[in-house]
């Protein structure tokens, strides 16, 4: 029988599930099958481990209707949701999900990024919206009348090259917060401050304060060790009179509007 075959069939269908997490820290495999299965999607054979996992209904529509995501409820102690339901700044993590009834014939039932973990109790409810529901649920960045500037920094519209502030070395030592870094490359104090710290895993966090070596950051590393490398690199406070103009020299590309004045007339008078 076909795989369309078996889905529709009342009697001979046997549907079993895949799931793969392919994320910032590893890739995670689990099947809710009692026994562990082997299976390759063209990446090479994994092994699927056995996992006391449920899943949520999967609905069709558009990305203006509700619940048009996969929850998947699994035991806190596994080892993707112990390594990404507790971190304040999440890493990237996503979801495929496989279904077959023989292993000659598997399709893919959905993907998607994981969005949110919720963990109540013993249990993790991870929710994944479709790859398409994600895209179009995204907002277009929109320009405000403002004083600070609009622009992202690095982007097209601010010209100003990231390689170039960038620095690249190895983190010698861990106080807390504070990383101390085996050189400055000559950038001066606070040129990294609102800036971030990138590990070659792909977590990153900001930075709020940066003196010679030593870089204070917002929040600690989930997996970081003393003499491993990292991207240190350089923050904007997107003020005109600021970074942009003592830091960067970008005024020309500035995406504020500096004269707002500070009193506004309609609400205090003209004089």
């Amino acid at each position: 029988m076909t795989y369309t075959q078996s889905e529709t069939s009342q009697h001979r269908g046997k549907p079993r599930e895949l799931y793969k997490f392919v994320g910032t820290y590893g890739n995670y495999y689990y099947t809710s099958q009692q026994e562990d299965v082997v299976y390759d999607d063209g990446e090479g054979a994994k092994t699927y481990k056995a996992a006391a996992l449920k899943r949520g209904n999967v609905k069709i529509g558009t990305h203006e209707d509700d619940g048009l995501d996969m929850t998947i409820d699994l035991p806190v102690s596994v080892p993707v949701v112990q390594d990404y339901a507790f971190k304040v700044a999440p890493p990237k993590l996503r979801l495929t999900v496989y279904r077959y009834h023989t292993l000659d014939d598997v399709k893919v039932h959905w993907a998607g990024p994981v969005t949110n973990i919720r963990v109540s109790k013993g249990t993790a409810t991870i929710k994944s919206p479709s790859i398409l529901s994600y895209a179009l649920s995204g907002s277009c960045p929109s320009v405000y009348y403002q004083t600070p500037c609009n622009r992202i920094l690095y982007d097209e519209g601010c010209k100003v090259s990231r390689p170039a502030n960038t620095l690249t070395t190895t983190i010698t030592g861990i106080n807390n917060l504070t990383l101390t870094l085996a050189s400055s490359g000559g950038f001066p104090n606070n040129h990294f401050r609102a800036g971030e710290v990138v590990l070659p895993s792909g977590e990153r966090r900001m930075i709020v304060a940066h003196s010679g070596t030593s870089v204070t950051i917002n929040y600690p590393f989930s997996q970081v060790t003393r003499g491993q490398s990292c991207d240190v690199v350089a923050g904007c406070d997107h003020a005109y009179e600021g970074d942009c103009k003592n830091k960067f020299d970008n005024q020309v590309q500035f995406g504020g509007f500096m004269f707002i004045p500070n009193v506004n007339p309609f609400s205090n008078g003209l004089t």
